[in-house]
């Protein structure tokens, strides 16, 4: 039978659940950089972590209090402190925990599930939360498992809901065309598509860093449109070169303004793709030069692989060769 300890549970749960902690950060990365099915299968993981504390804490508490009215009592003490922590915790950070990224290959089920089941801090909560609301003389394991199933139920609810809230949210900022550095344009098939403005050999140089650090591990496609007539120079191919050795593969597209360089300062002023594509190649980096978006997007889609970050570059639209990629990858 229900009563008011249980009504007061569902708040404190609830309130529990909408906190940031590791459990949202992993969502929030999963959801951002491999979207919303990703974040849903972590989600399950999750849960499937929660249940495995929650048996487990509710056997442990069947031995422990079955046996001492004095470690009931004591068990509760220790609740009350973790929960004062927690709101004294929450007061203090705004902000998700942050976490480390998941072991590379894992799926993203195994993911939540590991993460859950590796943080001390999940046990915590169920061994020592769950006895504020079970009255004495009720049944332990019967009444703990009956709470803790609540509270997965809402975290499943809460993390899918947070999981599609993000995704809508970048899809409206895609289409309300808000453009910044590493932006990410989309995830198919495991494959992160990045926007970044990018258009010359010290940018390109430092986009590439930043992309190695924020994804390590994963190989890592620079896509280059020379737009501009001054990223077109001819004193920039060293630069280029020394560039894109930070790329595991790359693709040099058009040069935009070539006509217009050409009658302004003469070819011989320009840089020269061929050369920049085959000094790449002789260093051990797949390099190729495509002038055409479409060929450029059909190339990617067909030899990207699973986990791949492809790092679009230019200071213009590039043709559109983001939503290309993205548009074969879902075919």
């Amino acid at each position: 039978m229900l009563d008011s300890r249980f009504f007061v549970f569902l708040g404190i749960a609830a309130l529990l659940t909408i906190t940031p902690g590791a459990d949202m950060a992993l969502v929030t990365r999963n959801a951002l950089t491999r979207g919303r099915t990703a974040a849903f299968l972590t989600t399950l993981g999750i849960c499937l972590g929660c249940l495995v504390h929650a048996v487990a804490s509710s056997a442990g508490l069947s031995a422990i209090l079955s046996r001492s009215a004095q470690a009931f009592q004591i068990v509760k003490l220790i609740g009350a402190g973790y929960l004062i922590f927690l709101g004294v915790r929450t007061l203090a950070t705004r902000s998700p925990a942050a976490l480390p990224r998941a072991t590379k290959g894992l799926s993203d089920f195994s993911e939540g599930l590991l993460t859950n089941l590796l943080n001390p801090k999940v046990a915590l909560f169920y061994l020592t939360f769950l006895p504020q609301f079970i009255a004495p003389g009720e049944p332990v394991l019967r009444k703990s498992i009956l709470l803790a199933g609540v509270h997965i139920a809402m975290g499943l609810v809460w993390l899918t809901a947070y999981a599609a809230f993000l995704g809508r949210l970048s899809g409206l900022l895609s289409r309300f065309a808000v453009k910044r550095r590493m932006e990410v344009r989309g995830v198919e098939r495991g494959i992160t598509v990045i926007d970044d403005f990018a258009h010359h050999p010290t940018a390109i140089a430092t986009t590439l860093n930043g992309a190695r650090r924020r994804y390590p591990g994963q190989r890592l496609w620079a896509l280059f449109e020379p737009r501009s007539i001054s990223s077109s120079r001819k004193e920039f191919e060293s630069g280029y070169i020394d560039a894109f050795h930070e790329a595991d593969r790359v693709i040099i597209g058009p040069i935009f303004h070539r006509d217009r360089y050409e009658s302004r300062y003469g070819l011989d002023k320009m840089m020269s793709v061929p050369a920049i594509v085959e000094r790449l190649n002789s260093d051990g980096i797949p390099a190729t030069q495509i002038n055409d978006i479409d060929a450029i997007a059909d190339a990617v889609a067909r030899d990207a692989a699973d986990e791949d970050v492809v790092l679009v570059m230019s200071s213009g639209a590039f043709g559109g060769v983001h939503e290309k990629i993205l548009e074969r990858l879902r075919a």
